[in-house]
């Protein structure tokens, strides 16, 4: 776990003034030395145990075979019942510089984990959803479409999304929610929360970084929680930061 948790933090210590001719040279030649770093990551946690992943009942909500949680970091959903494999779903924490928590990533939703994903949401206090990938792409379902078409709010299980804007930008669209819990499923919480849907699938523009990276910069600044899912679908997964 402290060699997982120290590779994920720093993988290959660089010094700051090195930083810009690392860089460079990294990215030569069609970035190959940072494909062959990715490669790497292959070797990572085989070690590690994913036994809730792998139970017969949890089987189907993984969207692949290949990526799934590890069983020491991995993010549960609370119900009220406590039926077997009812608080799993495809998430792990993921640690950044301020915590070892400060992150989740999870799949793209499928139909059947749609509920799991709001109630995820919703339990973690997340503040920003950041996607990074289209629902289709290349004739493939990437995602399934997980938040409501219109300002009609729509129920996923417990929860109720309700939109409560959308603005588009050539790169990015970028939608407003409000979410809760239905009346008498449990105590009523509202939260707001923001989707940032990358419109350029696998293809991510530095402009869309650096507005990401200025939309952390303010909520740290002004001391929310912070949830930030970023759906890489190999890109596989959605990145997220929590409280």
């Amino acid at each position: 776990t402290d060699y997982l948790l120290a590779f994920y933090i720093n993988p290959c210590p660089v010094q700051m003034d090195d930083f810009d001719a690392y860089l460079k040279d990294m990215s030569k030649d069609s970035a190959y030395k940072f494909s062959l770093q990715f490669e790497e990551l292959k070797s990572v946690g085989l070690d590690l145990s994913h036994d809730a992943a792998d139970l017969p009942i949890n089987r189907p909500k993984n969207r692949y075979t290949n990526i799934l949680p590890y069983d020491f970091s991995r993010v549960k959903v609370i119900y009220l019942h406590n039926d077997e494999g009812s608080d799993y779903i495809n998430a792990n924490y993921i640690p950044g510089y301020k915590s070892p928590r400060e992150y989740i990533a999870t799949q793209g939703p499928l139909p059947e984990t749609r509920n799991d994903f709001w109630n995820m949401i919703l339990q973690q206090k997340s503040h920003i959803i950041v996607m990074l990938t289209q629902c289709n792409e290349r004739r493939r379902v990437k995602c399934d479409h997980y938040w409501p078409f219109t300002d009609e709010p729509v129920t996923y299980g417990e929860i109720s999304v309700e939109m409560l804007s959308e603005s588009e930008s050539p790169e990015w669209t970028i939608r407003n929610f409000r979410l809760g819990y239905v009346s008498g499923s449990t105590a009523s919480q509202d939260k707001q929360t923001t989707l940032i849907s990358n419109l350029m699938g696998d293809n991510i523009s530095v402009s869309l970084v650096n507005y990401i990276l200025s939309l952390v910069k303010d909520a740290r600044h002004k001391k929310q929680s912070l949830f930030l899912l970023l759906l890489v679908q190999i890109i596989v997964s959605h990145l997220v930061s929590s409280p």
